[in-house]
Order: structure tokens, then C-alpha cells, then sequence
């Protein structure tokens, strides 16, 4: 089992893949609440359930892309501090087979 140590992270990568994984993560869960919301709405209200599926569904692509953002400069962030911490104390050591 070979040993290797993450020395660094780049923190537009890091950043890249923390904010699309949190944007994918709102649109599931997001997704299923539309659904959820639209359906309980459509039993009361058939077009006051459409209204609020379709506004549902906005809210949650605007909060994706809040979420992309922030994710974005949380990863960026996270591991600029990461590789100073690595550069005094060491890296993450990793078994690799």
C-alpha cells in the first residue's frame, strides 16, 4: 500500500467541485420540496397549486445559484487555509492501492 501526503489543493478547484456540489445537492432536495409543495397545493387549490409549484421551482434555482456562489468561495477559502496548515504541519497523508 503505497503512502502519498496531499501537500496542496488548488482552491479554484477545490472551489469549482465544493460549489457544484453544493448547487446539485439544492436542486435534488429542492426538487423533491417542489414536487412535495405543488402537490400538497394542487389538493386545495388545483391552480393555486400550480402557482406555487412554478414559484417553488424558482426559488429554487435562485438559491442553487446563491448556494454555487458561496460553495465556490467556501472550497476556494477552505483550501487556501488548507495548504498553509499543510505547509507548516505537514499534509493529509492517504493510502493509495
Amino acid at each position: 500500500m503505497a503512502t502519498q501526503t496531499v501537500s496542496r489543493i488548488d482552491p479554484v478547484s477545490m472551489g469549482k467541485i465544493y460549489g457544484a456540489t453544493m448547487a446539485g445537492l439544492v436542486l435534488i432536495v429542492g426538487a423533491l420540496a417542489a414536487i412535495l409543495i405543488g402537490l400538497i397545493a394542487m389538493i386545495v387549490d388545483p391552480v393555486g397549486g400550480i402557482i406555487a409549484f412554478i414559484i417553488t421551482l424558482i426559488i429554487v434555482i435562485v438559491v442553487a445559484i446563491v448556494y454555487a456562489i458561496l460553495g465556490f468561495i467556501v472550497g476556494a477559502v477552505g483550501a487556501f487555509i488548507y495548504n498553509i496548515a499543510a505547509g507548516k504541519v505537514g499534509g493529509v497523508k492517504i493510502d493509495l492501492n
